[in-house]
């Protein structure tokens, strides 16, 4: 679709990808509110449900994090260092299972189906596959940016612009609910009282799933 293949790789030994920022854009409409419909969604996990959850939470809290310079937010993840690329790899996986677990259906990605073959090879699918480097150029791009790959210069469309900036708001969302969860092992302390609100995590999911598939669609 006019960009260079080298944009989609995440291993640290083929092309990188540098952003260019100049100033935000204004903020897009909301995906539904990540919050909880009822009190009685409170505990209505499965056991399998809230292992895969609290090893989500757990994943995230391994996540190597830089604030973004526009929102003074933590939500970018630095995957320069092979520990902050694992982290995020680990994440990605835990964050499929999680939702595989919750029997969350995937966003339409039938838009693949008009990717080239090396584009098809890196994208299986109707599956989620959550890839680094689109989570690292999500929620990194900023207004008329500069994409450089191979020494070349492209500047991405609107549509990719206004869907990095609900990726990233949606991005955002999800670290807070996970950020709440209760808790513990391997020097994690649990908040006191916190519990696990399926209803809200689902939504976190969902949300994040569909600004994802939206910001691919346009991106690739």
């Amino acid at each position: 679709r006019g960009l260079p293949e080298a944009m989609t790789n995440c291993c640290r030994d083929e092309p990188s990808l540098a952003v260019v920022a100049t100033t935000p854009t204004p903020r897009r409409e909301r995906l539904r509110p990540a919050t909880p419909s009822a009190d009685s969604e409170v505990q209505r996990l499965t056991t399998r449900e809230k292992v895969s959850i609290m090893e989500l939470a757990k994943a995230r809290r391994q996540l190597i994090m830089t604030e973004d310079p526009l929102t003074e937010k933590a939500i970018r993840v630095n995957t320069h260092s092979g520990r902050g690329l694992e982290a995020c790899g680990n994440f990605l996986k835990a964050l499929e299972k999680s939702q595989r677990d919750l029997r969350l259906r995937p966003a339409n990605r039938e838009y693949r189906q008009t990717f080239s073959i090396n584009y098809k090879n890196l994208f299986r699918g109707g599956t989620r596959h959550y890839r680094v480097d689109i989570l690292e150029t999500g929620v990194s791009l900023h207004q008329h940016p500069v994409v450089v790959a191979n020494g070349e210069e492209y500047e991405l469309s609107g549509d990719a612009m206004s869907n990095s900036e609900i990726l990233k708001e949606v991005w955002s969302e999800l670290l807070a609910t996970l950020d709440e969860l209760p808790v513990r092992g391997a020097g994690i302390a649990a908040k006191p009282g916190a519990k696990i609100h399926r209803a809200k995590v689902v939504q976190a999911l969902n949300n994040l799933d569909t600004a994802w598939a939206n910001f691919e669609k346009a991106y690739i």
